[in-house]
């Protein structure tokens, strides 16, 4: 679980790297829906880290939901030879982890790897901000 304060500066996209956990949950909190909502946030990032795009992906009620929007990536980076990673975020108000987070974390990763992405993190905000990462057992990747 992650502790979060805001930082002073969010980065800019194109421009600054984001190179922690924070920086990053800087950029998905500006993105997220002022109204609880299920969504998914996504930033891809550059071979050099920087922001790049943020998409939001709204009604992501179910926990597979995030499958989906793994494909759609790997889509997108097949076409894109600069694109070096992406920072994923899925929204589920008054929830928390799923027990089968940690597959879809190691699904979601082995998809993003064979187009060349790496699955920097995804982040589960809820009652609390969780890393489905950590339950598999995965190093952070800042």
């Amino acid at each position: 679980m992650f502790e979060f304060t805001t930082p002073r500066n969010v980065p800019a996209a194109g421009v600054d790297p984001i190179r922690s956990p924070y920086s990053a949950l800087a950029v998905i909190l500006g993105a997220m829906s002022p109204e609880s909502r299920h969504e998914t946030i996504i930033m891809t990032l550059d071979r050099e880290r920087r922001g790049r795009t943020v998409l939001v992906v709204i009604d992501t009620v179910e926990p597979d939901s995030l499958l989906g929007i793994v494909d759609m990536l790997a889509e997108f980076a097949i076409r894109d030879a600069d694109a070096g990673g992406v920072v994923i975020a899925t929204v589920r108000p008054d929830g928390t982890v799923d027990p089968d987070d940690m597959s879809r974390w190691e699904e979601a990763d082995d998809v993003l790897a064979d187009v060349g992405l790496e699955l920097v993190e995804w982040f589960v905000l809820g009652t609390s901000i969780h890393s489905p990462r950590e339950l598999a057992g995965v190093p952070p990747r800042w």
